[in-house]
């Protein structure tokens, strides 16, 4: 009797397994650098209606599918069957100077084309933390321009920028991922008056910094950053400073 329930309940965990088992979605494309169909297979992983979701990450990246509650899917828009070589990107400067840095990027690539619109630019810092999103100011095929980010508040280290291909169906999918190195900066200038904020006394305001003369219309501040009030600096001498060197 025992072996008898034993079975049964082993029964009803492998039909309760398959049961829950997620369906696997094979379908035929004619992706654009093909001229016959391919078929591909791969496992939803989970059900949205009316959700786009790439599900076939570990095979070429850019195979998106439509999951359907009732464990069905289907075949959105290939854009390219490729080798993994022909995503590679790369980003010119490569390394610059974050005190001085470039107003543009541009990104070279065989995956980059201008065929269905204008890619898009996701930049990340060192940390991999997102900085922005641009649309491309210039393109050809092989080829884009972009804004850079923000680099203010940027520490020295390597940055990435993940370039993302319009679809024929308006979605959007990584094209390629390019990174380049920030140096020069191993604390941010939150204010970008050329001084870090281990020297600024105040990173906040570009007006005041040691490259400031002091101030002397009124207010106890410390314009220059030395230690001493300007009134003081200015009238009093306590910093050797003549009244003909004031504002």
């Amino acid at each position: 009797m025992r072996s008898k329930l034993f079975v049964v309940l082993v029964l009803c965990m492998l039909l309760m397994v398959s049961s829950c088992r997620l369906p696997t979605c094979t379908f035929c494309g004619y992706p654009q650098s093909c001229t016959v169909c391919q078929r591909y297979s791969a496992t939803v992983q989970w059900f949205k209606d009316g959700i786009i979701e790439t599900v076939l990450i570990g095979f070429d990246g850019c195979i998106v599918v439509h999951s359907n509650r009732d464990r069905t899917c289907d075949l959105i828009v290939v854009l390219s069957i490729q080798a993994a070589g022909f995503f590679a990107v790369s980003a010119a400067p490569e390394l610059f100077d974050l005190n001085t840095p470039p107003g543009v990027f541009d990104f070279y690539g065989q995956s980059i084309s201008s065929s269905y619109g204008t890619p898009r630019v996701d930049y990340y810092d060192s940390s991999g933390g997102w900085m922005g999103s641009v649309t491309a100011s210039a393109m050809s095929d092989g080829w884009c321009q972009a804004p850079a980010p923000n680099f203010l508040s940027s520490y020295s280290g390597v940055f990435s920028a993940s370039i993302k291909q319009m679809t024929p169906n308006g979605y959007y999918l990584v094209a390629g991922t390019a990174n380049f190195v920030g140096y020069g900066r191993d604390s941010p200038d939150m204010d970008g008056d050329g001084y870090s904020n281990t020297i600024d006394c105040d990173d906040f305001d570009p007006n005041v910094n040691p490259g400031q003369s002091p101030d002397c219309t009124g207010a106890y501040w410390d314009q220059n950053c030395n230690g001493i009030s300007d009134l003081e600096e200015c009238y009093g001498g306590g910093g050797g400073c003549q009244y003909a060197y004031c504002y």
